[in-house]
């Protein structure tokens, strides 16, 4: 399949009975001289930038997709990563894993240390954090600068997974659209049921598991399609297509 030129899905489907498939190229990839950046494809001095984010695993996880990231890219959104992270660890299926009680420790030690400071928009949001103890600590409803956010990061992911798989990145201009389910795999299958079975078609890939596992499909030359996981809880759904291209979602 190909996606404005660029050739997707390449991958093989794991074999019958497995819903998912451990990624086993994550060791650091050598970026050649010349390589663009994996988000806005400019030719700068790339550094790596782990996708998923880093702070959304445990400690001294190692084993994580990195892609070539410019300077500007990989420090701007540690405000917005912060945020979701926080978002994620309101879960309580989060501590049902190591690299969770991690992140939850995270979020609640921030919240603690922030409290219901309004001016630090990533303590915001999220009804009520949970601790490995299981001791809840309450905040403020959602804002918009919460949801803009959590489409950021679940967009650049999207943009760094994409490159993961193709060595190249996503087609600069495409109009995005990001949904959040924060509800039950058969939520997701009702609701968007073709979607679902054709990035299970393709073949999940897992990272971490069970902390992180992503799916795709594309449409046509116009429209990629793809469903991240976190902690088996929370659900999104990105769709990415050309603007002149009126695909229904």
């Amino acid at each position: 399949m190909v996606v404005a030129g660029v050739s997707v899905g390449a991958r093989a489907t794991p074999s019958a009975g497995s819903s998912a498939k451990e990624d086993k190229s994550m060791a650091k990839y050598p970026f050649p001289a010349g390589t663009p950046c994996a988000y806005c494809n400019a030719l700068k001095k790339i550094t790596e930038d782990h996708v998923p984010p880093k702070c959304l695993f445990g400690k001294g996880a190692s084993d994580l997709i990195t892609v070539p990231s410019c300077a500007d890219c990989n420090g701007s959104f540690s405000q917005d990563e912060e945020c979701f992270r926080d978002m994620l660890a309101k879960d309580q299926n989060i501590l049902l894993s190591h690299d969770g009680k991690t992140v939850s420790e995270k979020a609640v030690s921030a919240f603690q240390n922030h409290g219901d400071n309004k001016k630090n928009k990533v303590r915001s949001g999220f009804g009520v954090y949970v601790d490995p103890d299981g001791v809840k600590y309450h905040n403020f409803s959602v804002d918009d600068d919460s949801k803009t956010s959590i489409k950021k990061v679940v967009s650049k992911c999207v943009k760094g997974l994409f490159w993961h798989e193709n060595k190249e990145s996503l087609p600069l201009g495409y109009e995005v659209e990001t949904r959040w389910y924060n509800q039950t795999n058969a939520r997701i299958m009702n609701d968007h049921a073709i979607m679902y079975s054709l990035c299970k078609k393709n073949g999940f890939r897992s990272v971490r598991s069970p902390a992180f596992k992503y799916g795709f499909f594309n449409a046509d030359k116009h429209k990629t399609c793809w469903i991240l996981q976190f902690y088996e809880s929370s659900y999104f759904k990105f769709v990415a297509r050309t603007k002149s291209t009126d695909v229904p979602s």
